[in-house]
């Protein structure tokens, strides 16, 4: 059941959950999630100067409307705005993309191109909201969140098998000499090597190769 936030009684404050909770404002949201969207997949590298301009310029108006909604859900709820889930949500995707977008404005980005790259991949979770619009599709988002700890228990167990397996590789093969598919990376001869080469095993990546050099 989604818990509700209570209304605020201050006049100003009871005037910004107004906003925040009308159907107009909700909508105006979802269209600019949904505008959002296709910017964000209408992105091609090399792409052309003039659209990177024009993408950028639109990529700054969505955060001015994010952080805008954040704020007067913030100014309207107060305290109560960090007891649903919905807005921290909503929360940790506007600030990672803050954070984003001010170290690419100070020009920190040189050394933090990876993190700052993941960061803004994380606007990509501003789709989850239009999708929980969707009464069929809550449905099976509540099904998966009601198989996660099944999920962990099968991956407990095969951690576990990749445990073991690792430590009896490192007995067996610990001595093997590196060639094209063994390597300083991919080897028993550490166990974090041996955890690496059995990932690449269970995913099939040149299996075979593993496998004439383990057995020559």
């Amino acid at each position: 059941m989604v818990r509700k936030a209570e209304r605020p009684e201050d006049f100003w404050r009871l005037k910004a959950f107004e906003l925040t909770e009308s159907e107009t404002f909700n909508n105006s949201i979802m269209a600019v999630i949904a505008l959002n969207t296709v910017v964000m997949a209408s992105n091609s590298y090399p792409g052309h100067e003039r659209l990177e301009l024009v993408f950028g310029f639109l990529n700054r108006i969505f955060a001015v409307v994010f952080n805008f909604e954040m704020i007067v859900k913030l100014y309207a709820l107060r305290e109560e705005y960090f007891n649903l889930p919905a807005n921290l949500f909503d929360m940790f995707i506007v600030v990672s993309a803050d954070i984003g977008a001010i170290v690419e404005a100070l020009g920190l980005s040189g050394g933090l191109s990876a993190a700052v790259t993941i960061l803004r991949a994380f606007r990509a979770l501003r789709i989850v909201r239009l999708l929980k619009r969707n009464k069929e599709v809550q449905v099976i988002v509540q099904a998966l969140v009601g198989i996660v700890p099944k999920v962990m228990n099968v991956m407990s167990l095969f951690v576990l098998a990749l445990y073991i397996f690792a430590c009896v590789g490192i007995n067996l093969f610990a001595k093997v000499k590196h060639g094209e598919a063994i390597d300083d990376r991919f080897n028993f001869q550490t166990f974090g090597g041996a955890m690496a080469t059995l990932m690449r095993f269970a995913t099939g990546d040149g299996w075979s190769s593993y496998m004439f050099e383990l057995t020559r």
